[in-house]
């Protein structure tokens, strides 16, 4: 059969807009028409559309697209002269369908692939409502059982000193209403994390002097650790460097974890935080090392849930509002721990720039140098 013989092949929804189109010579014919997936073959440039098969046709149609070359390139194709084995993708959207469509560069030839993908995103979005769910009603479980705990030895502690007032001496009901306050600083404690989770997205990452934030925070940690009963170990970080990160948002996940660290070394007479800044390829990690208990490696699988703890007294948020913290700063947190080891944490910044020293002053203007710390 030649060119001129070959059939066209017609729209069929017959839409008003759309022309049959002849199929040029095309080897792979016979296969692409078969696909289910919508296939368009045209030429890089012009007016050269080889074949359309059934499948683009209806969504084309669907789309409101001409079956013609420019259209369709105006639509699907965001670089306006591809070179080489280029791949874009992306998806397009009707009033009731959703497609997902990839483009092919070779040989002078653009190969577009439509797939309509309502469906999987309806099924994708019922699996991902009902996970949500899911976690909703473990998370509700959970904070119920922490804040249950508190109330309740609060309540008992109350109950017994408002029956046994008068028969009480002074320095009983003092020790009764000293742990009655004790698990009102637990609650307090509670509802502060929970705030913190709240509010921990809400923040734009910017460049900012981690030399200067680090040595400010440490400066601040020195106080902490005195009153700990710890002793502070630093690696003074004095190469000007600059990372997208948020000020508060790094104030706050450094003090969770710098707490966590001090509340595990509780006891020890030996108790040593070490606190430094590591470089890494395109990132920096400022690590934390304890030398507290530690914990089981089996354990570092959950220490990031939200709830869990390996404390009698945990929240259980601490680690969760510092992974969620540096994801928001396009960075991470990894945890090391072996029982008897400590612990040893390290926030994973990106790396914006290096400041060289000879101009510090310059390559530092619009960036923010502080600790930016506020209270909760």
């Amino acid at each position: 059969m030649t060119k001129a013989d070959e059939p066209a092949l017609a729209c069929p929804l017959q839409c008003d807009q759309h022309r049959p189109v002849r199929a040029t010579v095309c080897p792979y014919h016979s296969l692409l028409v078969g696909m289910p997936q919508g296939i368009v073959l045209l030429g890089i440039r012009g007016d050269d559309l080889q074949l359309i098969n059934a499948s683009a046709r209806e969504y084309l149609c669907e789309l409101g697209v001409a079956e013609e070359a420019e259209a369709i390139r105006a639509r699907f194709l965001r670089a306006p002269e591809p070179t080489g084995s280029v791949i874009e993708e992306g998806e397009a959207t009707s009033a009731r369908r959703i497609y997902r469509f990839s483009n092919y560069f070779f040989d002078g030839s653009h190969l577009l692939f439509i797939e309509d993908v309502t469906e999987r995103r309806r099924y994708e979005s019922i699996a991902a409502n009902a996970d949500t769910a899911n976690n909703t009603m473990v998370l509700l479980s959970s904070l119920r059982h922490e804040l249950g705990n508190p109330v309740n030895s609060l309540k008992m502690a109350l109950s017994v000193l408002s029956e046994n007032y008068h028969e009480f001496d002074d320095e009983r009901r003092l020790r009764y209403i000293d742990r009655s306050l004790q698990q009102v600083k637990i609650l307090e404690e509670l509802l502060g994390h929970l705030r913190s989770f709240h509010r921990m997205d809400a923040f734009t990452p910017e460049r900012v002097r981690l030399d200067l934030f680090f040595n400010e925070y440490c400066a601040f940690l020195a106080e902490v650790a005195v009153a700990r009963g710890a002793e502070l170990w630093v690696e003074p970080c004095y190469s000007p460097l600059i990372v997208m990160a948020h000020t508060r948002a790094l104030h706050q996940a450094l003090t969770n974890v710098t707490t966590n660290a001090f509340e595990a070394m509780e006891g020890r007479d030996d108790g040593r935080l070490e606190l430094r800044v590591v470089p890494e390829c395109g990132y920096l990690a400022v690590e934390v090392r304890d030398n507290g208990p530690g914990v089981h490696p089996d354990m570092l699988r959950e220490i990031f849930t939200p709830l869990y703890s390996t404390k009698d007294h945990g929240t259980g948020l601490g680690l969760a509002i510092v992974r969620n913290l540096m994801l928001g700063m396009a960075g991470d947190v990894e945890v090391e721990s072996a029982l008897g080891e400590g612990m040893r944490v390290r926030l994973i910044l990106r790396l914006a720039e290096a400041v060289r020293a000879s101009g510090d002053e310059e390559a530092a203007v619009g960036v923010a140098t502080g600790s930016g710390w506020e209270p909760a």
